[in-house]
């Protein structure tokens, strides 16, 4: 066989592999987590995408999914409206994981900014309305928490029931799924926060959350984004 025949078949199988990994890639369905800081750092050691990917590879999936990190810190719903079309429109993943909310609360004691509930239900439910336009697949998630004590924290509680009851409203009708994280963290305080702490538990400073946090958010989140890989 002469050289000139033998680097004609190489560059015809490296081709052939470049083709092939391409190919494999636009197979992947990509799968978009889009919020604030809590999703930003989401793919770090310990965050809640970082337990979801190891659950991919566990469901032995990875080679049908490509996970998307689309978190901002700082970010409340009106932000996310503003980014839609580039950071999630222009990616066209198949499903979106919506995860905001809290920063519209909080923000109101913290920094005299944040987001009504009226506002807040019209930009979250515009979200929706463009994602399911663009043929998006979604699975909206309530706010965790603003404070790990339930006595401590009672106004900021009471927004984060009312901000997730019109999640919860807004998803239906859009027949999107919903993942209660603010529910589920309740449900874990009430059995394993009997002392009341306000901060460590689940979180390192009251919102931001800590391993245990992520991992509640990650098995939450899990038990529906699964049903749509």
């Amino acid at each position: 066989m002469s050289l000139s025949l033998k680097l004609l078949l190489l560059a015809v199988f490296v081709f052939s592999m470049i083709l092939m990994g391409s190919n494999l890639k636009k197979r992947r369905k990509k799968i978009l987590f889009f919020g604030d800081s809590i999703t930003e750092f989401g793919t770090r050691p310990g965050g809640y995408i970082s337990f979801i990917s190891e659950f991919i590879r566990d469901a032995d999936l990875v080679e049908k999914v490509e996970i998307i990190n689309g978190g901002k810190a700082g970010d409340k719903v009106y932000d996310l409206s503003l980014r839609l079309q580039q950071d999630v429109l222009n990616r066209e993943p198949k499903v979106v994981v919506l995860f905001i909310g809290v920063n519209d609360i909080w923000h109101k004691q913290k920094h005299g900014t944040g987001t009504s509930l009226q506002t807040f239900i019209e930009f979250y439910e515009s979200l929706l309305h463009q994602m399911q336009n663009a043929g998006i697949k979604m699975v909206a998630c309530t706010p965790a928490i603003i404070g790990e004590s339930s006595t401590q924290n009672e106004y900021e509680w009471k927004e984060l029931s009312e901000y997730a009851a019109a999640i919860k409203q807004a998803a239906s009708h859009f027949d999107v799924p919903v993942v209660d994280l603010h529910a589920a963290f309740k449900n874990y305080y009430a059995e394993k926060n009997v002392e009341n702490i306000d901060e460590g538990v689940l979180t390192t400073d009251g919102v931001h959350l800590n391993v245990a946090g992520n991992k509640v958010v990650a098995e939450e989140i899990w038990k529906l984004l699964k049903h749509f890989i």
